[in-house]
């Protein structure tokens, strides 16, 4: 499963509604204003012309998320963890260390701590299966 930052440009449309309360609907949708001012003409006066803005950009903090750095050895004991603000891009990837082992670490957008621990084991056990993994010599 992946987990990434989705982000995407948003995009303005414009719907023409009738009606009050009960009776309101959605009477077209229309990816121009003008085009929609049009049509609203065209049918009758009471079409009302709304904007709304869609597939806004992901901002991990306004669903309480916040970037970590998760620094785990291979069987999965974390030695840190830390809230990581200045980065913004998860990522996962693994290392040789001075031991001839492989450690992993992990960038990755938690509710808090243990979140993190989660999501870091989830992406150490794909880099295991995808066989991403250094080769390292003692």
């Amino acid at each position: 499963m992946q987990r990434g930052i989705v982000r995407i440009k948003m995009t303005t449309i414009y719907l023409t509604s009738s009606g009050e309360y009960s009776s309101w609907h959605v009477t077209g949708a229309f990816s121009t204003k003008e085009k929609a001012e049009e049509y609203a003409r065209q049918t009758n006066s009471d079409n009302d012309v709304d904007e709304y803005v869609v597939d806004e950009e992901f901002d991990p903090a306004r669903v309480g998320l916040r970037m970590h750095r998760v620094f785990m050895w291979a069987n999965g004991d974390v030695l840190t963890i830390n809230l990581n603000d200045y980065e913004d891009e998860e990522k996962a990837f693994a290392t040789c260390n001075g031991r001839g082992e492989w450690d992993v670490t992990v960038y990755c957008y938690a509710r808090d701590e243990q979140h993190a621990i989660k999501i870091a084991n989830e992406k150490r056990i794909g880099l295991i299966l995808e066989g991403k993994l250094p080769a390292c010599a003692p």
